[in-house]
């Protein structure tokens, strides 16, 4: 009876040992994915901390993360990109249009084009681009283009231009995604419509009122010793069969080379 008890008592010491063990590497883990959530979150407000920039030619004295990629007198460029995808009310069909600029810092100088394709037909190679440059904060068509074409960049902003980010924390999470082989990650936000980012939007490209959500990738290494970018989308395609409605932006700062035009 006895040598019966002490098993007894063995088993149930051996039990609580096991669940505690459980425990700990349970709590561990959660631990572990809560401070990669924060480091990533973190690492979206550095970058997203040149939002707002109005001016664009204030990025030729703006220092990203540099790596020994970077040559040693390499100043680097900055990549901006942003368009918005919306459905062609005569084509029945998704429409995306936008600008990208490669700002060299080493010469002072912009290149970029306006581009517009039909996401249907992209395979086809449909895309159109129209060179420009930035001159005194003012984007300027380095060739002729269609009426249409010239009243767009005319009126181009991109969202750096006007709208701050903001701290991402206070804003309601939705969901989170890290891939550490890349590495890569992301985070989804709530976007209310009454947000200042989505009203900027709303009323810039004449999107009717609602709510959005917020979605910002990164890659790289998350102390900032690699190449990488981060890139914002907000979409508005939260209902089934909804036309697309999106906000797609994008920063990086790279070793020079040449753009592609």
């Amino acid at each position: 009876m006895l040598i019966h008890n002490k098993k007894i008592l063995l088993m149930s010491g051996l039990l609580v040992m096991l669940i505690s063990g459980c425990s700990s590497d349970t709590n561990q883990k959660e631990k572990g994915e809560g401070n990669i959530e924060k480091k990533v979150e973190q690492h979206f407000e550095k970058h997203l901390s040149v939002y707002p920039t109005k001016n664009i030619e204030d990025f030729y004295d703006k220092e990203g993360f540099r790596d020994d990629q970077f040559e040693k007198n390499d100043k680097g460029m900055w990549v901006l990109i942003s368009d918005i995808t919306y459905p062609n009310k005569m084509t029945k069909e998704d429409q995306v249009e936008g600008v990208a600029l490669y700002i060299y810092r080493n010469t002072r100088t912009i290149k970029g084009y306006y581009y517009e394709y039909n996401i249907e037909k992209f395979a086809e190679q449909n895309e159109k681009r129209y060179p420009l440059t930035v001159k005194n904060n003012q984007f300027v068509l380095l060739r002729d283009a269609p009426e249409k074409v010239k009243d767009t960049v005319n009126k181009f902003r991109f969202l750096i231009q006007d709208e701050k980010i903001g701290d991402l924390s206070k804003y309601e999470k939705l969901d989170f995604n890290y891939n550490a082989n890349v590495p890569s990650y992301s985070s989804e936000y709530q976007l209310k419509s009454e947000h200042s980012v989505n009203k900027w939007i709303q009323n810039h490209y004449h999107i009717m009122k609602g709510d959005a959500i917020l979605e910002v990738k990164g890659s790289g290494d998350l102390s900032g010793n690699s190449i990488g970018f981060v890139h914002i989308n907000v979409n508005y395609n939260t209902k089934p069969n909804e036309p697309i409605k999106m906000l797609k932006e994008s920063i990086s700062y790279q070793p020079t080379k040449e753009s592609i035009e």
